[in-house]
């Protein structure tokens, strides 16, 4: 009897060493496949950030330059990182019809170019300056502001949760040669005081689409629950044409970098953004027009 219970002992402590020695080799390979990596050691290439919006009839205002800063960048608080990437000094203008403006720091690292009114249809090159670093880009405004056929709700499905219908707003634009459209709206009212804040903008090409009626249909992913009217919301539609060349920008941002099937946290160059400043800067600098409707 006792022979068998040593001999039992003996076989659970061989197994009990081999268990160890599994686990063993399995610790000892995850971490031969792991490498630690200081943010020290990590490449870092300072660059002037650009983000320029500029609107047909308005000045050129609110263009905004900030910089990149290496990962390991350490902040206390909000105000600080803010301080750390505005940039004050920045020198340079905006080009238009043969004539430069300069560009003026009016707070907060955003500049306005000194007498400079948007106009539709003029090419606007802009071409910066800090600490050695120079940043260009150019944009054309489109050449007239869009045209909306009609601004309606269309149904947009049922929510899953009773089946109820839900709806969705839909402009209809006359698309022009070398613009993209976008709408944003803000409404207010309904049964329950709902407001509709701006949406993001949703650029859409030129192209065949099944109503082939010749027209960009631009639709808000915001849904209802009531169908919107006149009577229950009131508010205002933008409708903006943008230059083509916001289209890559906006689809290389939205859809690439952050697409659901990305396996690769840190982008890669097939999902690089596709920014319109180049040199020493990215960013975006575009113009548009733009046609407001009221509601």
């Amino acid at each position: 009897m006792n022979k068998q219970l040593t001999a039992m002992m003996n076989k659970i402590s061989a197994m009990r060493i081999a268990l160890f020695a599994m686990i063993t080799l399995l610790a000892v390979g995850a971490t031969a496949c792991e490498e630690e990596i200081s943010p020290d050691g990590l490449p870092y290439v300072e660059r002037m950030v650009v983000n320029g919006t500029l609107t047909a009839g308005r000045p050129a205002e609110g263009i905004r330059f900030t910089r990149t800063l290496p990962i390991n960048y350490r902040h206390e608080d909000t105000s600080s990182i803010h301080s750390a990437v505005e940039l004050t000094d920045v020198q340079g203008y905006i080009e238009a019809e043969g004539t430069k403006y300069p560009l003026t720091h009016t707070g907060q690292g955003e500049y306005r170019a000194e007498g400079l009114v948007v106009k539709p249809g003029v090419r606007y090159t802009l071409n910066a300056t800090w600490r050695g670093k120079t940043a260009t880009a150019t944009t054309v405004a489109p050449s007239q502001q869009p045209k909306v056929d009609t601004i309606a709700w269309k149904i947009a499905g049922t929510y899953d949760h009773d089946g109820s219908t839900k709806y969705a707003l839909e402009a209809l634009v006359y698309p022009m040669q070398g613009a993209v459209y976008s709408i944003e709206y803000a409404l207010t009212g309904g049964k329950w005081g709902l407001r509709s804040y701006p949406s993001s903008p949703d650029p859409i090409r030129r192209s065949t689409n099944a109503n082939n009626d010749s027209k960009v249909h631009l639709q808000v992913g915001n849904y209802y629950n009531v169908k919107p009217s006149g009577e229950n919301y009131h508010g205002s539609f933008m409708v903006y044409a943008w230059d083509a060349g916001y289209y890559n920008f906006f689809n290389s941002y939205y859809n690439n970098m952050f697409a659901e099937d990305s396996d690769n946290p840190f982008g890669s160059q097939d999902r690089a953004i596709a920014w319109n400043v180049s040199g020493d800067g990215i960013g975006t600098f575009f113009a548009r027009t733009v046609t407001e409707v009221k509601w």
